[in-house]
């Protein structure tokens, strides 16, 4: 009895080895391409979206559509394919905008 019970718990902590190794093997493969990244690309093209030559990328603006085609040149030049509308990185889409035109007034009162 006893020795069945040692057997079976030495399968079981054979099987959870087994599972915790295959986890390891998985995690630690990295896709071919993740090696190109460095961290100079990606400070290089970071700081060129949060540069002044996008000025902020508001929606709707020349800024956004710069900051777009951009992105869609970068994309391409890292060989992404298109997947947008009609072969383009881009998909439209509709949007409303809400825009205060007259600034905001808070009054604050108290009373003593």
């Amino acid at each position: 009895m006893i020795n069945k019970f040692f057997l079976i718990l030495l399968l079981l902590s054979w099987i959870g080895a087994q599972a915790q190794s295959s986890k390891k093997l998985k995690t630690s493969v990295k896709p071919p391409a993740l090696s190109s990244i460095t961290e100079k690309n990606l400070r290089d093209d970071l700081i060129a979206q949060a540069g002044p030559h996008f000025r902020g990328r508001d929606g709707g603006t020349i800024d956004e559509l710069k900051a777009a085609m951009w992105t869609a040149r970068r994309m391409q030049e890292e060989g992404f394919e298109p997947a947008g509308d009609d072969g383009t990185f881009f998909n439209s889409f509709h949007s409303c905008d809400i825009a205060f035109h007259h600034p905001a007034v808070f009054v604050l009162e108290t009373k003593l």
